[in-house]
This record gives C-alpha cells, structure tokens and sequence, in this order.
C-alpha cells in the first residue's frame, strides 16, 4: 500500500492505493497518528489511530518499552486492541523519526495474525 499526499480545492487529502480500492482519508487522522508517535519512548516511533466500523476515531496508542531490556516493546497494534477490543475495526499506523518525518512500517508477523484474527484493516503510510 502507498500514500500520495494531494491538494484539492486547498483542503489536503491523503490518497491510499491498494489493489481493492482506493480509500481517501482526511489529513488529521495522520497528523494525529504523528503527533502521538512522537511521544513514543521507543527508539522506533509507532503508533496507530483506531477507528470504528463507522470510521470515527476511537482513540490511539504507541509502542512502548516493556522495561525488561533494550529493544524490546509493546507494540501499538496490541496496545489498541487492549483498549478497545473488537469494537476496532481498521488502523492507521504511523512510525516516524526523532524529527517526525514518516518512515515505512508493516505490522509484524504476530501483530499481523492478531489483527487478522480480530477481523482489523491495517493503513499504513507508506
């Protein structure tokens, strides 16, 4: 999946291609996502805005350390579902740097199955 950041009528819109569709989303919802992966402690800023089956935001959530040793952390995909459970029903995840611009990011191999148990589509941004 890729993101394309257009202009139309002066209003800004991310466009995300995938090979069903094409969803356009408002640009808030990503400036959000930043703004939250930002206040990650993770040396790997995630984090992923949570919508319901109506596309209202429901909340976020960001990895963070598990406080057992370097490198390891609470992934923001099982932290949303901790807090909202199945009333999730897609994502947008979000990883940025230290200056918070946006850098690649697919869920991981176990946060994948999960998602996929719990029936939640995954956006990404790039």
């Amino acid at each position: 999946m890729c993101g394309l950041l257009v202009q139309f009528q002066s209003f800004p819109f991310m466009i995300f291609i995938n090979k069903r569709f094409w969803l356009i989303m408002n640009n808030l919802d990503l400036a959000l996502g930043i703004k939250k992966a930002l206040k990650s402690t993770c040396q790997h800023k995630v984090a992923c805005v949570i919508f319901n089956s109506k596309g209202d935001i429901l909340g976020t959530s960001v990895n963070k350390h598990n406080g057992y040793g370097r490198g390891l952390s609470h992934h923001a995909e099982i932290e949303a579902i901790k807090k909202f459970g199945r009333s999730i029903k897609s994502i947008l995840l979000c990883r940025v740097n230290k200056s918070g611009e946006l850098l690649p990011i697919e869920p991981c191999k176990t946060c994948k199955k999960i998602l996929d148990r719990y029936d939640i589509k995954v956006r990404t941004v790039l």
